[in-house]
């Protein structure tokens, strides 16, 4: 037993059983840093001495023993000590120059320091939000890096220490669950604390360049800044309303809902906003998403939650309907949060995404976790007497809703997926189809031309037709830059081109690279049009030669040569083929032609194809504009349909509540009406037998008042009166 002095008297505390068993634990962190530093020093921070690592658990347990929360200035030396903590680690030199050392020892002493010294302010509500939310922030921290130790990351990513872990994990919950007991909405303000300090931390990662916090320790997705920002201010949004400052916290949802609407114009019309990078630019992208574009289930679980604040009574009034609106949000929000979390847990990609669409990153499923359950206790505050079958029966009903709508939609989405890959598969075979096509059209057209030449004679018959079938070839193929025509050697005879377009290489040999010799060698050995692979013409541009050897007497006397560029070849061949789909063509790593303008959420479909003298790559993006949203309707219909449903439910649990109420106090009120009755039928049968007795009696009686005038006066005292 202790005291706390009270002026000059000292009066004795009584501990607890659970301030008894902290104490008990207080030096637990201590000792499992003490043998981590001695046998497993793995996941200790690197780059610092490891007997640095006692220092956490040691201030935290010196602060339990010594009771410093009770006395201010205590407070605000155990402060200062976490402060001189994130110091030492930042000071503390890096055993090899550039050494990029992981920030988490120092965050979680600076968040220690801030929150424990904002206890020294007093209970004011801005006080408590900001120790609770550095509280969520080191709790957050804590299981971040509890979990890099357990996973197959690089070491040091984010290492604490299983010691400096629990002293944090401790510290933080003491941060978010103290002064709780005396004012309502407990559950929501410690859901408050856990999603700010939950925002807060993926703020400070992209701040920070920290793929491993802002992605949740996974290789998915990122919780985007905007998204952090706007879990950060709904936060700050429920802790007013907890605070019963309803009209106070819509204020800091207004930002919310712009970027939320403004996100979903982009990813369902198309708009392009830029929306995902107003604040910063996103330097951290996975899975092919729109740097810094909010997910629209993120967006739609966003909106939900503002109306529930929306939907919640001003004041804190205990207004059923409204509370009950705010928990069917709530409700929501909490299914929408765990459709996500099981599509990571179960590895499907769908749940995810709803669909094609931008996912949902692992640590914005936990936000809106949070939300919901926070949302759910709120609205369920001032009617925790209901019946159990009230209280669970929306429950239960509403999430079979949703989960049978939810098993119809991925149903739908799996067949719409296998019938847009199948689409996306022939639109593929008709692509090919025009390029080899286009390509054979054109060797056909060059062997035609190197045949009529091999039947000419003379040089100048020939150089008349050459002349006359160049012009026609350049008039009728746009692909075609240059006919030449060449000696047996490579050398070239004579040249017509485009206007504008192709070098001048009159007298000069073509063979004067490997590639280039290699087409010749081919069209003279097997004496059929040779082809090139894709290379780099003189002009700069990217295309090919064709060869078609002129032969006459079983002897190559010349070629023609076509110079050919890609991007006119493939604009004609593919003018009129699946002009809704955007594609590529790549050679190894070049890019040989691109049209349209893939789009970010949908996988493309990538196949080898031949032509163009060698195998090149097809990438073929589904065509978005005919996209039919019947799963993702279907989808919104059921969670719209499961919260309304959840919220008749619980209104009809508040109604008959209220009946029941009614119901037993008419009863008790007739019972007392009943009983008032039979009362008043005994005095009035008290009464005249009284009477009876009294009229019946032969000595004169009566009665009379305190202001002595006559009550009762019995026959025979009215005869003597008389006289």
């Amino acid at each position: 037993m202790e005291s706390d002095r009270i002026g000059n008297r000292a009066t004795p505390t009584i501990e607890s059983p659970v301030e008894r068993a902290v104490l008990a634990l207080a030096g637990l962190p201590l000792l499992v840093a003490l043998l981590e530093w001695l046998l497993w020093s793995d996941a200790l921070p690197g780059g610092w001495p490891g007997a640095l690592s006692l220092a956490a658990p040691l201030l935290a347990g010196a602060g339990v023993y010594c009771r410093a929360d009770r006395r201010s200035w205590m407070i605000l030396a155990w402060a200062l000590g976490f402060a001189s903590l994130a110091v030492l680690w930042l000071a503390w030199p890096a055993s090899t120059t550039g050494e990029l050392r992981n920030p988490a020892p120092w965050l979680a002493a600076m968040a220690a320091a801030i929150g424990v010294g904002a206890r020294v302010g007093g209970a004011a509500p801005a006080v408590g939000l900001v120790a609770r939310s550095l509280g969520g922030f080191l709790v957050a921290l804590a299981l971040l890096s509890l979990l890099s130790v357990f996973d197959d990351s690089p070491p040091g990513t984010l290492a604490l220490g299983l010691g400096s872990i629990l002293a944090y994990l401790a510290l933080g919950s003491w941060l978010m669950a103290r002064d709780l007991v005396p004012g309502p909405f407990r559950m929501l303000r410690i859901c408050t604390a856990l999603l700010a300090g939950l925002a807060l931390l993926v703020m400070t990662g992209w701040w920070l360049h920290l793929p491993y916090v802002v992605q949740g320790g996974t290789d998915y997705v990122p919780m985007q800044f905007n998204t952090a920002l706007s879990a950060l201010l709904i936060a700050i949004s429920l802790r007013l309303l907890a605070g019963g400052h309803r009209n106070l916290a819509l204020l800091p949802l207004a930002p919310v809902v712009i970027v939320c609407v403004a996100s979903l114009l982009e990813e369902y019309t198309g708009l392009l906003l830029g929306s995902g990078e107003w604040l910063i630019r996103h330097g951290i992208v996975a899975e092919g998403v729109v740097p810094g574009r909010m997910a629209p289930n993120t967006a739609t679980a966003y909106l939900l939650a503002c109306l529930g604040i929306a939907l919640a009574p001003a004041g804190g009034k205990g207004s059923p309907a409204r509370w009950s609106a705010t928990w069917a949000c709530g409700f929501v929000v909490t299914v929408i949060a765990l459709i996500v979390l099981a599509g990571y847990l179960m590895q499907v990609p769908v749940l995810r995404g709803w669909g094609a669409y931008t996912p949902m990153a692992l640590m914005t499923a936990v936000a809106m976790l949070l939300i919901g359950v926070g949302l759910g206790a709120g609205g369920s505050e001032y009617r925790r007497t209901l019946s159990q079958r009230a209280g669970w029966l929306p429950l239960v009903l509403a999430a079979a809703t949703i989960g049978v709508s939810l098993l119809v939609w991925f149903a739908i989405d799996r067949d719409q997926a296998s019938r847009r890959e199948a689409l996306l598969q022939r639109q593929a075979d008709l692509v090919e189809q025009a390029i080899q096509s286009g390509v054979e059209d054109r060797r056909n057209a060059l062997r035609r031309m190197a045949l009529r030449m091999a039947d000419r004679v003379g040089e100048a018959e020939r150089l008349d037709l050459f002349e006359l079938d160049a012009s026609i070839y350049l008039q009728d193929f746009p692909a075609f830059v240059s006919m030449i025509w060449t000696s047996s050697d490579a050398r070239v005879l004579r040249q017509v081109s485009r206007p504008g377009e192709g070098v001048d290489m009159l007298g000069r040999t073509l063979d004067f690279e490997p590639m280039r010799r290699q087409l010749f060698e081919t069209a003279r050995r097997t004496g059929e049009v040779g082809e090139s692979p894709p290379l780099g013409l003189l002009d700069g541009s990217v295309g090919e030669l064709l060869a078609a050897p002129i032969l006459r007497g079983g002897e190559t006397q010349g070629f023609i040569v076509s110079v050919v560029k890609y991007e006119p070849l493939f604009s004609n061949v593919l003018a009129n083929v699946v002009p809704d789909n955007a594609l590529e063509l790549r050679y190894r790593d070049q890019l040989l032609y691109a049209r349209g303008t893939p789009p970010p959420n949908d996988l493309p479909m990538t196949r080898p194809v031949r032509g163009a003298g060698a195998t090149i790559q097809l990438v073929v993006w589904p065509d978005t504009t005919s996209a039919t949203p019947l799963a993702n309707v279907l989808l919104f219909t059921g969670l719209l349909t499961g919260g309304l449903v959840a919220l008749a439910l619980r209104l009809a649990g508040l109604a008959r509540a209220r009946a029941e109420v009614a119901e037993r106090r008419g009863r008790e009120l007739g019972e007392q009406v009943l009983a008032a009755e039979h009362a008043r039928l005994a005095l009035e049968q008290a009464e005249q037998e009284l009477s009876s007795v009294f009229e019946s009696i032969s000595d004169a009686f009566y009665t009379l008042d305190r202001d002595w005038r006559f009550v009762f006066v019995n026959p025979r005292a009215e005869q003597l009166m008389r006289r």
